[in-house]
């Protein structure tokens, strides 16, 4: 079995890859693809990885650590901050709105088979 070191013990390296990943992990992931997926993207439907990114930005934030993620360089970062703090605490959605940077910049989508790009006012539709 393949194992790695750390703090002087042997994980194998299964054990390491199920380990939570960080807000900062999340993030990166989204921003590397920056776009917008939907819950099945492609012929087959599958869920991609920035989708599941989405998903654990939502598990392991808290809504004051996404706020900071309003003004983040990434569109697609941006817009899934904003769909977790509505998803968390509804009537922080006027808050939330406000607090983002570049309403109109552009954001690439992906919802099936098709991928888009359009403003984030669009695609968050406030």
């Amino acid at each position: 079995m393949i194992t790695s070191v750390g703090q002087n013990q042997l994980a194998p390296i299964d054990t390491l890859l199920n380990q939570p990943r960080s807000i900062d992990d999340y993030v990166n992931t989204i921003a590397l693809k920056n776009e917008v997926h939907s819950a099945h993207v492609g012929i087959a439907g599958s869920k991609s990885d920035t989708y599941s990114a989405y998903e654990g930005l939502i598990q392991v934030s808290k809504t004051n650590e996404l706020f900071p993620l309003l003004q983040h360089d990434s569109t697609a970062v941006r817009v899934y901050a904003y769909k977790a703090i509505i998803l968390k605490d509804s009537t922080l959605q006027k808050k939330a709105w406000d607090a983002m940077k570049g309403k109109n910049d552009r954001v690439k989508t992906f919802s099936g088979c098709i991928k888009f790009e359009e403003p984030i006012s669009s695609v968050i539709q406030f």
